[in-house]
């Protein structure tokens, strides 16, 4: 019991070492917690997705994420396809976000409609770009609702409910709609 708060102490001073940029102290903390903590794990895992006091590494934030899931933090899996995605992994990008990633995380749909879209990936059945990203905007995710309205811009159709969704996303805060949402008015 002692132990687990002496951690538990431990791991909120990490916390508050990471969110102040004290990252090298902070890490070293983390990394001494990893064994048991999914937490540590992940916030190692945003370390070397991002350099945050070491390099960028997307192969050991990867592993650092895939721990964290395994200790059953369920958040950690949409980072475990991302760093696959960012490792040029697309397979087993694509295979995390449909097997791992929960379906009420917005950023899933997106990410794999993004995948299809660049051809990274074959698209799996003609019409699952558009449908990914219609279920990205059924749960109010602006960058879904961008891409949406840009596929169908790209594709002519549905002019008007693309203007809808980029007004939508622009209110949301997703700045670079608001050009995309000047550039079709213009056509108009």
């Amino acid at each position: 019991m002692i132990r687990s708060f002496i951690e538990g102490y431990r791991f909120s001073k990490a916390v508050k070492l990471f969110k102040t940029g004290n990252y090298e102290p902070s890490l070293k903390i983390f990394s001494d917690l990893s064994k048991k903590s999914a937490m540590s794990n992940y916030y190692l895992g945003i370390a070397y997705a991002y350099g945050y006091g070491c390099e960028v590494n997307f192969l050991v934030s990867n592993k650092y994420f895939k721990r964290s899931y395994e200790l059953q933090n369920k958040t950690a899996a949409f980072h475990v396809a991302y760093t696959y995605e960012k490792s040029n992994n697309w397979t087993m990008a694509e295979e995390w976000y449909i097997n791992n990633v929960t379906n009420d995380e917005p950023r899933k749909y997106f990410r794999l409609a993004k995948l299809y879209k660049e051809k990274k990936i074959p698209e799996p059945e003609p019409g699952k770009i558009e449908s990914l990203l219609e279920m990205g905007v059924s749960i109010e995710d602006p960058a879904a609702m961008y891409l949406l309205a840009e596929f169908y811009i790209d594709n002519k159709i549905n002019l008007d409910k693309a203007e809808l969704l980029l007004t939508k996303s622009v209110s949301m805060g997703l700045d670079r709609a608001s050009d995309l949402l000047k550039s079709l008015k213009g056509q108009k």
